[in-house]
């Protein structure tokens, strides 16, 4: 079976550059580390981090890994390269992070007020004091009741599980968002050359061709990294509130913290993995996405959201794609792709419109 083969593929693969793929590692998990030491003490932080220097140096950890791939070899500076390309027209954007980010900050708000508050409305009203509290809210009884959340043991429990649940599970959330689309980037090592605007619409519809034979690979290569997320999550929890501060949300960001921070080592794993399924469906990735892309816009031109120019466009575009793949032509020479003849079709194509 493919899946069989991708993941002895990867096998052989990381045993062979075990050395190498680790030092990457230990640069991305001291990244890690640092995010989340200031997640600690400013949790909003983690809106600028996340989008800014976590995701940008987990997509030059996946080009630092295939470039070893590729036969370049280890180089801690490519580390940094990587991460300045990232915010160049090529890379930037590519994991779709700040959709991860937003489905994450859904889950967690979601899953805490659906666990929270029902729970913290039982322990009220179920306790008379706490109810003629409620029943009189002057500002000291508000003030009293604001405080439940450390003062009540039952709540000073309940509250953290809650915040760390929802932690864990919206955690899991932006990785799993971020590692699929993260497929886009091991597209581009797919080509020697690409064409702007058209670049990622290829690897969208290649994805979608093949998205069910991708996810029985990944499922089946990866389903022990993601025990070891939700256990490490659990540990880091556990242990932060117990020995550390069991206020709040801080149980759960230690537990996150410890999750993503282990999730790092097999991070070489993981690339590797989208690297060799992609490899494996490639032809139906590559032609479909061809296919299917050529349809749609013939639905848009019948409806006339688009011209004959637009299809010329999207012609040419594919020749450089079907040139320059990698498996096919491994010696092809990216610079032959006068890609300024691309931006001018593209600015005639817009100016006709």
């Amino acid at each position: 079976m493919k899946n069989n083969i991708v993941k002895d593929k990867v096998q052989k693969e990381y045993k062979n550059n075990a050395p190498y793929y680790m030092a990457y590692s230990a640069l991305f998990s001291t990244i890690i580390v640092l995010i989340f030491a200031l997640a600690y003490f400013l949790p909003i932080s983690l809106v600028i981090t996340i989008p800014f220097i976590f995701v940008p140096f987990a997509v030059s950890f996946q080009s630092c890994i295939y470039n070893i791939l590729l036969g370049n070899g280890y180089s801690s500076g490519a580390f940094f390269k990587f991460y300045a390309l990232y915010f160049s027209r090529m890379f930037f954007g590519v994991t779709k992070s700040l959709l991860g980010i937003l489905k994450s900050l859904g889950v967690y708000f979601g899953l805490y007020f659906v666990i929270a508050m029902p729970s913290t409305a039982i322990v009220i009203l179920s306790n008379p004091d706490y109810a003629a509290l409620l029943n009189d809210l002057t500002p000291e009884n508000i003030s009293i009741l604001n405080n439940l959340a450390v003062t009540d043991p039952t709540l000073s429990l309940l509250i953290p599980i809650a915040s760390g649940f929802a932690f864990m599970s919206a955690g899991y959330m932006f990785l799993h968002h971020f590692f699929f689309h993260s497929v886009r980037v091991t597209a581009k090592y797919m080509y020697i050359a690409e064409v702007p605007f058209v670049s990622n619409m290829i690897y969208d519809y290649g994805f979608k061709r093949i998205k069910g034979l991708f996810a029985k690979d990944y499922y089946s290569s990866l389903w022990q990294v993601i025990i070891i997320y939700v256990s490490a999550s659990i540990i880091g929890f556990v242990f932060c509130y117990f020995f550390i501060n069991s206020s709040y949300s801080y149980p759960g960001i230690f537990g996150v913290a410890l999750g993503i921070f282990v999730v790092s080592f097999f991070l070489p794993y993981i690339y590797l993995v989208l690297y060799y399924s992609i490899e494996s469906h490639f032809e139906e990735f590559h032609e479909g996405a061809k296919e299917d892309l050529l349809k749609d816009l013939e639905e848009s031109i019948a409806l006339g959201r688009a011209d004959e120019t637009t299809k010329a466009f999207l012609k040419k575009s594919f020749e450089v794609f079907d040139k320059s793949r990698r498996d096919k032509n491994p010696d092809f020479d990216p610079n032959v792709v006068d890609l300024d003849s691309f931006n001018d079709d593209d600015d005639d194509s817009d100016s006709e419109k």
